[in-house]
C-alpha cells in the first residue's frame, strides 16, 4: 500500500494502525501529560504535598563508569572507557511530579516521580510486547531507572519511574504509587477506598485510551493529506 512508505514530517515511516507517535507533532507528549495530570489532580484531592514539573540540579557524572566528577568538564580516566559515551550527562533534570514525603510502601523521602508511556504497537517493542504482557512498560521503567535513578539517589532524593504500555497496563510500583493517592483521596474527600479507586481508574482508562483516538486520527489525516499530494504529483 501507497501509505506504508509515507514518511511523517519527523521522517518517521506511517502506518495505518496509527502506531507511530510524532514527536514533532507532539502526541506523545499530550498523552503524557494527560496522565500526568491525572495522578497530580487525584494527590491534590488526598492533601498530599505535591508539585508538577519540579527541576533538580544532578551532579555531573561520567556516562560509561557512572562516577561522580568534580565538574561536568572534568576529564578522569574512565575504567569503560568509550569515547561516545564518557561525555558527562546532563545536569539539569524536570520531574514530572514531585511528593514531599515520598510513597508509603515504596520510600519515605522525597520522590521525584516520572511519568512514561511505551507503544508496545511500534517495532520496538512488538515482538516483546506480544510474548509478555506489560513488557514494553517495564521496558520503559527500566530506561527511566537506568538513566536517573542512582543520579537522583546522590542528590538525597528517591526516584519513581511510573511507566505504562499505551493499552493501559501499568507496572506495580505505579499501581502502588496510585493506591496511596486514591487512599489519601477517600480519606479526605469522605469516600470510600472503592469508591475512590473506581473512579480514578475509570478516568485512567478513558484518558489512555481517547488519547490513543486522537493520535490515530492525526496519523490517519496525515496519511490522507500526504497520499493525495502524492497521487497529484
Amino acid at each position: 500500500m501507497v501509505q506504508d512508505q509515507l514518511k511523517c514530517v519527523c521522517t518517521a515511516t506511517l502506518d495505518t494502525k496509527g502506531d507511530h507517535a510524532c514527536a514533532k507533532m507532539g502526541t506523545w507528549v499530550k498523552r503524557h501529560n494527560v496522565l500526568r495530570n491525572l495522578g497530580f489532580e487525584t494527590a491534590r484531592e488526598g492533601f498530599i504535598d505535591t508539585r508538577l514539573e519540579v527541576t533538580k540540579q544532578l551532579l555531573p557524572e561520567c556516562r560509561s563508569c557512572k562516577m561522580t566528577l568534580l565538574s561536568a568538564n572534568e576529564s578522569h580516566k574512565c575504567p569503560k572507557p568509550d569515547d561516545k559515551n564518557c561525555k558527562p550527562l546532563p545536569l539539569v533534570y524536570t520531574a514530572d511530579q514531585v511528593l514531599s514525603n515520598g510513597v508509603p510502601g515504596l520510600t519515605i523521602r522525597r520522590t521525584l516521580g516520572d511519568y512514561t508511556v511505551k507503544n508496545e504497537f511500534l517495532s520496538t517493542y512488538r515482538n516483546k510486547a506480544a510474548e509478555t504482557l506489560g513488557a514494553a512498560a517495564a521496558i520503559g521503567e527500566k530506561e527511566k531507572n537506568d538513566d536517573f535513578k542512582h543520579r537522583v539517589k546522590k542528590i538525597d532524593h528517591d526516584f519513581l519511574a511510573i511507566s505504562c504500555d499505551s493499552m493501559g497496563y501499568l507496572r506495580p510500583q505505579g499501581v502502588t504509587f496510585f493506591n496511596y493517592l486514591i487512599g489519601q483521596r477517600a480519606v479526605h474527600q469522605g469516600m470510600s477506598f472503592n469508591e475512590s479507586a473506581s473512579h480514578f481508574w475509570h478516568q485512567w482508562s478513558f484518558t489512555i485510551h481517547r488519547e490513543n483516538a486522537r493520535n490515530i486520527l492525526i496519523r490517519y489525516k496525515i496519511i490522507s493529506n500526504l497520499a493525495t499530494r502524492k497521487t497529484s504529483l
